[in-house]
């Protein structure tokens, strides 16, 4: 009988209590950038504010969920983290001299609207357990999906920005040489991780690769971020062109089947 209740103990204290949500601080903003849309906010304690973004992919298909704070230096690894019911993966890192902990997490558009339609959005991980209030979302989510709409057109990533090229943006390197077997992550190399990650490349007038961004994660995070890494070290394109002949700015769709052999 001891035996059952310390095991019941030991069960009871695996599962951490969730966190109460914590409050916004200021309002939400939205950054329209040329390659980009992220809408931030802080929340929790402004003297250590916990700073939240939502960065869409090009398609609208992904949110990358963005989470940074003050904290310890952490090297670039992924972990597994629940978003509300949803199960991925989180990257984390910290940029040089930031003193700032930063995690990265990829979530199926359909998925994050669903979770995001409650009163608190729920994170739990290695490191992370933490819930924000989702007042103002519907409000931030409207004007960052009116931002990306404006950023497919500028990128003519939409019907009529597609129909404006004529020549499509050619890869000067094969794709099957952006990313080698000997970039496999170390972490999912080891943990046996695989799958596919689908992104768009931004592609500028002079067939410079101006962003790369997930469209359909792996479900690794170290995967998604490799895939990006490699494309934009080593990918070099001949720009898309019109009807004219003049180099225009295009979005390219690339897909890559990580494997561990």
């Amino acid at each position: 009988m001891l035996d059952l209740l310390m095991l019941a103990a030991a069960a009871g204290a695996a599962a951490p209590a969730q966190s109460p949500a914590l409050p916004a601080i200021g309002k939400w903003t939205v950054d329209w950038g040329d390659t980009n849309c992220i809408a931030l906010r802080n929340y929790g304690d402004t003297s250590k504010p916990v700073t939240v973004g939502l960065k869409p992919s090009i398609n609208g298909d992904v949110i990358r969920l963005m989470i940074s704070r003050k904290g310890p230096y952490q090297s670039p690894a992924h972990f597994d983290v629940t978003v509300g019911d949803v199960k991925t993966t989180a990257l984390a890192f910290t940029p040089k001299g930031s003193g700032a902990e930063i995690f990265w997490i990829n979530i199926p558009r359909a998925d994050f609207d669903r979770v995001a339609s409650g009163a608190m959005l729920a994170i739990k991980g290695r490191g992370l357990n933490l819930a924000v209030s989702t007042q103002g979302f519907p409000a931030a989510i409207t004007a960052m999906n009116q931002c990306n709409e404006d950023l497919r057109a500028e990128w003519n990533a939409d019907e009529a920005g597609k129909a404006r090229i004529v020549t499509r943006p050619v890869a000067l390197v094969s794709p099957v040489r952006l990313v080698k077997p000997a970039d496999y992550p170390d972490q999912a190399m080891r943990e046996g991780r695989e799958g596919a990650t689908s992104v768009s490349l931004l592609i500028d007038e002079t067939g410079a690769i101006k962003d790369c961004v997930v469209e359909q994660d792996s479900g690794v995070a170290t995967i998604d971020a490799q895939t990006c890494l490699m494309i934009q070290q080593r990918g070099k394109f001949s720009a898309a062109k019109d009807k004219d002949g003049k180099p225009i700015k295009s979005r390219l769709f690339y897909r890559f089947r990580w494997e561990n052999d």
